[in-house]
């Protein structure tokens, strides 16, 4: 190599060229030897990875101081669970669809937000088994589903509530070692929504949520009605309460009378199918019976009243949770269930806004 310089010398476009060719090979060297410890390194971390659990499990519980119907319904209603979810506060702007219903199993909500934190999603109520169990199924976008689940277990006048995940990391062993992180990525936030869901559940005293809905005890101070009762198919409900409270409206402002209470319903019962329904409107004045429209009178006494938010078909899911709620109170309804429809649909088409004040008479 010696003997060539003078011949290198001599011509200077070989020399760059041989310098090139010799920094090149030793680049080479040097990308192979680097290519080698990548290689080594991926088949050292695959190795550890299947050395690591494919499921991975995140369990956080809480004590909380009431039944166990209280945080059971405000986990069960998922319109409820913005008031105590921390994913739900991470995005006031993220778009949240609801199920109708938004409760019970098959319920579901999905979510979209511009926030890499909350991205996209679906939650679907999978199992429901009231006071005991709620089973999810997570989507989250672009992932596998992971289950997630609440228990609850009774203790005296405590309830101990328990929020579990579940997910499969699937076969690819470098997947595995997210499973390192998973406890200390999910865990805090489950505290943050237990602690919530806590403060919320022991704060109903004196505003219970029944069917995740704001519940209250009023005095009724009795009404004076007129109504139209028929025994009708759901399939066509909806169509004779407008007839009927067309029929109520003119009839009370051809005899003169006042209305005085947002229309409602008497909801005597129901079997199959077929609902024992009558249509009233509350009035002030002399009114005399006409044909189908009868006059009644509901008395005075204490209530249960339930500010239920949705569309009208869905409000029956309300009943069981609260005859329920009013037996652990040590009371028992008493006569029809009342529906008060507070929100006029011809104003408000959104039926998520739509108020129901659901009574039910209690002693």
């Amino acid at each position: 190599m010696a003997g060539a310089l003078p011949f290198f010398k001599k011509h200077k476009k070989l020399k760059t060229a041989f310098v090139s060719f010799t920094l090149k090979f030793q680049h080479m060297k040097i990308v192979k030897k680097v290519l080698i410890v990548l290689v080594g390194l991926f088949i050292l971390l695959n190795g550890i990875g299947l050395l690591l659990p494919r499921e991975v499990k995140v369990e956080r519980s809480v004590v909380i101081k009431s039944a166990p119907t209280v945080p059971f319904h405000l986990i069960n209603e998922l319109k409820a669970w913005k008031e105590w979810s921390p994913w739900h506060k991470l995005d006031t702007n993220a778009v949240w669809t609801f199920s109708e219903p938004a409760s019970g199993k098959g319920a579901w909500y999905s979510w979209a937000s511009e926030n890499k934190n909350v991205g996209k999603g679906k939650l679907t109520l999978m199992e429901v088994k009231p006071d005991e169990l709620i089973s999810t199924k997570l989507e989250f976008d672009g992932m596998e589903p992971s289950k997630a689940e609440f228990l609850f277990e009774k203790n005296g006048d405590e309830v101990k509530v328990t929020w579990t995940m579940e997910a499969d990391l699937g076969a690819f062993p470098l997947a595995r070692f997210f499973g390192l992180f998973f406890d200390s990525m999910i865990g805090p936030d489950y505290e943050k929504g237990l602690a919530s869901l806590k403060q919320l559940s022991e704060n109903q005293t004196n505003l219970p949520r029944i069917g995740g809905f704001e519940a209250e005890f009023r005095d009724f101070p009795g009404l004076d009605y007129i109504g139209i009762r028929e025994k009708v198919s759901s399939e066509v409900i909806g169509q004779k309460m407008g007839e009927w409270y067309s029929t109520l409206s003119a009839e009370l402002s051809k005899q003169g009378a006042k209305i005085n209470q947002a229309p409602f319903s008497i909801n005597y019962s129901a079997s199959g199918n077929v609902f024992d329904i009558e249509a009233a409107m509350g009035y002030t004045g002399t009114i005399t019976e006409n044909g189908q429209i009868k006059k009644g009178h509901l008395d005075a006494g204490k209530v249960l009243v339930v500010k239920y938010y949705g569309d009208y078909m869905n409000t029956g899911r309300i009943y069981l949770p609260a005859f329920e709620f009013l037996s652990q109170q040590g009371m028992k309804a008493t006569g029809a269930p009342l529906e008060f429809y507070v929100t006029d649909p011809g104003m408000e088409k959104d039926t998520s806004k739509w108020l129901t004040e659901i009574i039910f008479r209690a002693q």
